[in-house]
Order: C-alpha cells, then structure tokens, then sequence
C-alpha cells in the first residue's frame, strides 16, 4: 500500500503506511526500506539514512529471506548518499559470497546497533510510544494532585519541570511520529501554569477564563504552525454526521446538569437577567468549551491517532479527566473521563470539533450559570 501511494506521489500517505506497517512489526525491512525511500523523496536525509539502516539491521537479524533482495538498504543508502553529497554510495556497496551480502559496512552498523541496543535502552524508552505516553500521564497526574491536595508550590514546579522536559523531549524526537503528540502535550501543563500563576485574585471569575484563555490560544497556534497543520487535521470543519454532532451538542445541557449535582458549584456570576448573562455565557463557550476542545480533542487527540491508533480516544480521555482533580472530587473525575470518552468519539466519527465544543461549552454554561439559580438554595 506505501509503494501504491508512493507511485502515485502522495508521500505523506506511503510514510503514514509505512509507519502503520512498522507499528505492527518493527523488524519489517521491507517497511524500513519503503519508509527510506519516501523519506528520501521528501528530502529528509536524515530521517531516510536512519530507516536503511533499521533495515540493513533487520536484514542482519533474519540472515536475509530468500525473496529480499540483500542490497535493498544498501542501494538506499548510496542514492541518499549521492543526493547529499555525503559519498555514502563508495562506502557501502556490498560484495556478495555464497549469495549473501557480505558488506563490512552494514555488518558492522548492525552490530553497533545491537550495542547501542543492549547499553543504551533509555533511548528506546525515549522513543518509545506506550512508555511516554504512560509515564506523562502518571506525571502529569502527581503533578495535579501535588497541586490540588498537598502543595501548590510544588505542583507549579513539577507542571514546569513538566513543560520544560516535554519540550527537549519533542526537539529529541524530532524524527519521530510521537514528537507531534510531545509538542501538543506542553499544552497541559501550561494550562496549570498560567491558571495558578496569572494575577487574577481581584478580578470576578468569569474574566479569569477570558484572560487566561489569550496566552493558551497563541500557544496552541505556534503549536499549529510548527507542526504544519491545517483546520481539517484539528477539526475545524463542519466535518459529517451533523445530526450526531448536534445530539451531543444539545446533550451537553444534561450534561452540565449532572455535574452542578455532583460539585454543587457556586455560581460565577450574579444573575440579573437573561441579557446580562449573554457575555459570560459567550465567554464560558469560546474560552473552555471552545478551547479545550480545541487542545484536547484538537491538537491532542489528533497527534495521538498518529500513535495509538483508536486507543487515542482513551488515552487523551484520562489526560483530560486529570485536569479535574482540583475539584477534589474523585466522582467528578470519573464523570469527566466518561464524557471525554464520548466527546472524543464524536469528534472522531464527524472528523469535526463542532459538536463537542459546543457540547462543553454548554456544560459549563449550566454548571456555572444556569444551574446554581435553578438547583441551588
């Protein structure tokens, strides 16, 4: 399926078939050899001089199958030399013996890499999709409850500690599908940062999700723009299945409703009127609903499709249920976790935001607004 999308000069989908296929098997060499070549052709040297060598060591490991060719990498690896003028081409054409490639310099890669393999596993941990994502999770995780339950102090040092650490680990693995989902994860953190550290103690608590809400919108769009996405990638269409989406859009109401009896939160503003309403309403739905949609089911939840697959669902799922620990209510947290879940498959089957945005946004709307003056004393 790569080589089909390659013949036909899409790229960036024989590289997405590519890494699916390696996904499956990481060993695959014919994987490993096709992901050079698109890589090649996309004029990232490194990253195709790195995939011919994945193949040559996977080469080495099987002792070469019968139906591959033994100087697949190698022939890979001389056209990416000659394009860059690194003469990579002189250094690794193979000589063959009994019909098997005997060539120094591959050998001698693939035993490097098993050393690098056997002495340096922390990179492979560092890269290594399953083990981030868990242990940011379970970081990130400490870090609220530090923040809610122990002590403030210290949770705003490890959420920087946090951002800092997500940023190097993204400009690591620059090379990688997982540096999409690092880069967007410094998000969260962030959100933490800026809402415990703003000056905003003398303002009403509607314009704290106004003000708050600037610096993460920029930071989401220098997030965007080095990634090189675009609006359909972060749901920004009216995408398909309106009728769903407007379902849970309308559902979100219910939604606000089972929270308040669950948190019995104070209102964030005075009720004087319908119309007076309208601004924090307007401001609830851009600034949370709108927003966080837009990172988590945006920018997170896409970044993570590249890596998990459907799983994404789940994992940013719990990311935003964690965000809810503040409240101290663990009822809520799972409350939370249930409706990302649902959020998140919406978004997935309409390929858009649209409903689940407006979804959250009503919820807070009803939470904050409409519910302590219906359902409160």
């Amino acid at each position: 399926m790569a080589r089909h999308y390659e013949l036909h000069g899409d790229l960036e989908s024989a590289c997405r078939m590519a890494r699916v296929a390696l996904r499956l098997d990481p060993s695959n060499r014919r994987a490993w050899n096709q992901m050079g070549s698109v890589r090649g052709k996309m004029g990232d040297v490194e990253g195709a001089v790195a995939a011919y060598l994945h193949a040559a060591e996977a080469a080495a490991a099987a002792c070469r199958a019968p139906d591959e060719p033994p100087d697949t990498a190698a022939r890979g690896l001389r056209s990416v030399g000659q394009g860059a003028g690194s003469g990579l081409g002189q250094r690794d054409r193979p000589a063959r013996a009994g019909g098997r490639s005997t060539s120094p310099s591959l050998r001698t890669t693939a035993a490097q890499t098993a050393v690098a393999a056997r002495d340096g596993r922390w990179r492979d941990v560092l890269r290594d999709p399953v083990a981030t994502g868990l242990g940011y999770l379970v970081a990130l995780s400490a870090a609220e409850v530090l923040t809610a339950l122990v002590k403030p102090h210290a949770g705003l040092v490890l959420h920087a500690l946090l951002l800092f650490d997500l940023c190097m680990h993204a400009a690591f693995t620059w090379r990688q599908p997982i540096h999409r989902l690092l880069l967007s994860l410094t998000l969260v953190p962030l959100i933490r940062l800026l809402s415990l550290s703003l000056p905003l103690a003398g303002l009403d608590q509607i314009y704290w999700y106004l003000i708050i809400s600037i610096p993460l919108f920029a930071a989401a769009a220098v997030i965007v723009r080095l990634l090189g996405l675009k609006p359909a990638a972060l749901g920004l269409t009216l995408g398909k299945r309106l009728g769903l989406q407007g379902t849970v859009a309308v559902v979100g109401v219910l939604f606000g409703a089972v929270e308040y009896h669950i948190l019995h939160a104070e209102p964030r503003v005075d009720f004087t009127g319908w119309v007076a309403a309208l601004g924090p309403a307007l401001t609830l739905v851009i600034c949370t609903g709108f927003l966080e949609e837009l990172i988590f089911r945006g920018l997170l939840q896409s970044a993570a499709q590249e890596v998990y697959g459907s799983w994404a669902i789940l994992y940013v799922s719990a990311l935003s249920a964690v965000m809810y620990v503040g409240y101290r209510s663990l009822l809520n947290v799972l409350f939370v976790f249930v409706v990302g879940l649902i959020l998140g498959w919406v978004t997935h089957r309409s390929h858009s935001i649209l409903g689940a945005a407006l979804a959250h946004g009503l919820t807070n709307v009803v939470l904050f607004l409409i519910a302590p003056f219906v359902f409160g004393p």
